[in-house]
């Protein structure tokens, strides 16, 4: 028995050293969902973050915008699809904005996405109805999120199609390729606007 004590000790800590970083990597994706910065200062992005989540993000990074790109009332039940956000917006003096999913194609005329991407535009060009930071989301944060950063990086920074369509893969959209109708819309999109092209350091 006292030859297996210390094995058994070791086996303990060495299971602990496993299980508590997994279970703290675990929380912290469920409350920071796939965080990441755009542009620093500026423009931030994540999935569906829980009510903690969101709180702790706009104190960290002085969140002052929230854009959601859920549906509000899309999953009934879904805590995620209730106000709770906006109320949370609300009381920490961040303005929300709330912008419908619309298909990226049509066969007759411009695409319904054209509208919700206008309104994801004047968001960013009045600063002062809406201040940065700014943070982006939808569910997952891989694929709204994703194309919109792209509308982003090509409208107010100058990147091409393909340079914002492969950092949308990077973060997450592995199925682009297959989703004919969005990455059509990002290959012909241009920029409505003259724009200050940012650092190349920026684009990767």
């Amino acid at each position: 028995m006292a030859r297996i004590l210390p094995y058994t000790i070791g086996l303990v800590f060495l299971i602990a050293g496993v299980a508590v970083p997994y279970a703290y990597h675990t929380h912290r994706e469920q409350e920071y969902r796939n965080f990441r910065v755009v542009k620093p200062g500026y423009l931030y992005r994540s999935g569906q973050l829980t009510p903690t989540g969101l709180k702790r993000i706009i104190e960290e990074y002085g969140i002052r915008t929230v854009i959601n790109l859920r549906e509000e009332n899309r999953d009934q039940g879904d805590a995620s699809s209730n106000r709770w956000e906006e109320e949370l917006c609300s009381k920490e003096n961040v303005a929300f904005v709330r912008i419908p999913a619309r298909s990226w194609w049509s066969k007759d005329g411009p695409p319904p996405a054209r509208r919700s991407v206008a309104r994801f535009l004047e968001v960013f060009r009045n600063p002062d109805k809406y201040p940065p930071p700014i943070l982006l989301h939808c569910f997952a944060g891989e694929h709204r999120t994703g194309a919109y950063c792209a509308i982003y990086r090509m409208e107010f920074e100058g990147w091409s199609p393909a340079e914002a369509i492969a950092e949308m893969k990077r973060c997450g959209y592995v199925n682009l390729d297959q989703e004919w109708d969005v990455r059509t819309f990002l290959e012909l999109y241009r920029p409505s606007q003259s724009h200050s092209v940012a650092d190349s350091s920026s684009r990767h």
